[in-house]
This record gives C-alpha cells, sequence and structure tokens, in this order.
C-alpha cells in the first residue's frame, strides 16, 4: 500500500473504520481520529494528494 499513488482520505479511512476482506474495522478507540489523519497523510504522500487530507 505504500507505493499506491491512489488513494484518498475518505478511502483510507473507510476501509480502517469499517474493515474490506479480513482486515477488521478499528474503532475510534483503538484508532484515534488523528492517528488515522496521519496515516493517510503517510499513506497519500506519493500520490500528491497528502496535503488534501482532513485537519
Amino acid at each position: 500500500m505504500e507505493d499506491r499513488t491512489d488513494l484518498t482520505h475518505e478511502v483510507i479511512e473507510y476501509y480502517v473504520r469499517n474493515g474490506i476482506s479480513i482486515m477488521p474495522q478499528f474503532r475510534k478507540t483503538v484508532v484515534s481520529d488523528q492517528d488515522l489523519k496521519d496515516l493517510s497523510a503517510y499513506l497519500m504522500r506519493n500520490n500528491g494528494r497528502a496535503s488534501t487530507a482532513k485537519k
């Protein structure tokens, strides 16, 4: 996932909060909103959209 260039904050947030395939969902008590923003910024750093992550 680190090399993908098509990720958006909304997609990352959806997958983290709802899970996908065998990945479980993560509640705010496990992955905070700030941690999720930081994760999104890291994963989006290659696609030029990191500055559009929700603040």
